[in-house]
């Protein structure tokens, strides 16, 4: 059996890096969103000579979708693992 110590800290490992992606990508398709595309559904910027497409907005918000649902996911088990109380042994009910 798995101490809930070295649970915690395995979920909180797993958690911090997956929030920071979920974060990432879910400005990346906000920003994208704000962009002004033209009839070509193309977006041209000058300052980084970069050509941004709309179709990769789509993928984006999806991406997002499911790192928000893995966050919340482990973030669920994260309180559960902190609200569990271990049953002493020798302990009745």
């Amino acid at each position: 059996m798995v101490k809930r110590s070295v649970l915690l800290t395995v979920q909180l490992v797993v958690f911090v890096p997956l929030f920071a992606a979920f974060i990432f990508c879910a400005w990346t398709a906000w920003s994208r969103y704000n962009l002004q595309y033209n009839e070509m559904e193309r977006y041209f910027n000058d300052e980084q000579v970069a050509v941004y497409q709309e179709q990769a907005l789509e993928i984006y918000m999806f991406i997002s979708v499911i790192l928000f649902l893995a966050v919340a996911f482990l973030a669920g088990l994260i309180i559960k693992t902190i609200r569990f109380k271990p049953k002493v042994s020798g302990e009745t009910n």
